[in-house]
């Protein structure tokens, strides 16, 4: 089950089409294939190009000129047609591309991505029902304005954090994760504070997960050897962190973050009172982004 399109440049160079996805962030460009992943959102989807269309490309109502496929997965998460808009959009006007809508929301002529967005989404919420009709029912469902929020600050993760370095700020600016707590299964979006690391949390976070060495084994002490102690972790509401912390707050391009201090101190005195876990999966299971789900569909 996917949504597919086909892009037709007014001039076809296939080199240059492959130069341009090359160019760009998160592509992977091999021959005919183009594959998008954007590691920090987890949106995912693929291009090929098309050179040489054949008859039965014609009959079956295909492009009669060269062209390049679009192809994205439905059941996905409302966020993925944010994304894949935004590129495809790009694409269609860096190569002054006509549009064929093989599923009908643009049939054959200018690029809308407004069209696309509902077309996906409609068939999107198709999809979750197929999946439900199946007995498929991995990940978590959200509200879609609680996805976004996340996905926003995700896109814009590696912007901020690059105008913290161009600035000269030794600073770390985390993604956002979803995660279940245990063991009362509460779905939340966090962000990583490590003890000994200043970070800028973003405001968007429903919560922090907490991270701090492990203390050493007696063995560990003996022979000098502590570079793997293991690390423990805890999984805190934001509102609960703020409430233990005074962090100063900032806008950013991405939008408000709170300044978590690189200090030692610091940390072990806002985390006194947070229950502490052995290892991250003790404490929460992490969400894969591609199974957060909308929850109306």
């Amino acid at each position: 089950m996917s949504y597919d399109l086909n892009l037709i440049p007014a001039h076809w160079d296939a080199d240059a089409i492959r130069g341009w996805f090359d160019a760009r962030a998160n592509y992977e460009v091999q021959g005919a294939e183009i594959g998008y992943l954007n590691r920090d959102t987890g949106v995912y989807f693929g291009f090929r190009l098309f050179a040489a269309p054949s008859d039965a490309d014609e009959e079956e109502g295909g492009p009669g000129a060269p062209f390049v496929g679009f192809n994205m997965n439905f059941a996905r998460p409302s966020v993925f047609a944010l994304e894949a808009a935004s590129e495809v959009g790009a694409f269609v006007e860096a190569f002054s591309c006509s549009v064929q809508d093989p599923q009908g929301a643009m049939g054959e002529g200018r690029w809308s991505p407004e069209l696309f967005t509902a077309a996906w989404t409609h068939g999107n919420l198709a999809g979750y029902q197929i999946m439900a009709e199946r007995g498929m029912h991995g990940g978590v469902r959200v509200a879609p304005d609680r996805m976004e929020r996340a996905w926003r600050w995700n896109v814009m993760r590696s912007a901020v954090q690059a105008a913290f370095n161009a600035a000269g700020r030794d600073v770390f600016t985390p993604m956002l994760m979803w995660t279940v707590a245990k063991p009362d299964g509460e779905v939340r979006t966090a962000a990583t504070w490590t003890r000994g690391v200043a970070t800028m949390i973003p405001a968007a976070a429903e919560a922090v997960i907490l991270v701090r060495p492990g203390k050493p084994s007696l063995m560990s002490r003996i022979t000098g050897n502590t570079g793997n102690r293991r690390m423990e972790v805890a999984l805190v509401p934001m509102v609960a962190l703020m409430q233990a912390i005074d962090m100063e707050r900032e806008q950013t391009a991405g939008g408000e973050v709170l300044a978590a201090s690189g200090l030692d101190e610091v940390f072990d005195a806002a985390v006194r009172g947070f229950t502490f876990g052995g290892s991250p999966r003790a404490v929460f299971d992490a969400v894969p982004p591609d199974r957060v789900l909308d929850a109306e569909g």
